[in-house]
């Protein structure tokens, strides 16, 4: 599987996950979108050390 769909197909759940977290904390979207970034970022990093093959 190519990294991009990795990652596709990672952060749609993800997403998901932080607007209903968004929803539970009164909408914060910054705090959604914060942690779809961070998430983000985790798996970027794990791509550059190496940990996937795409």
């Amino acid at each position: 599987m190519s990294i991009a769909m990795y990652l596709t197909a990672s952060a749609i759940p993800a997403l998901f996950a932080g607007k209903g977290a968004a929803s539970r904390m009164g909408g914060n979207w910054m705090a959604a979108f914060v942690g779809v970034v961070f998430y983000a970022a985790i798996i970027g990093s794990l791509y550059a050390l190496g940990k996937f093959d795409g």
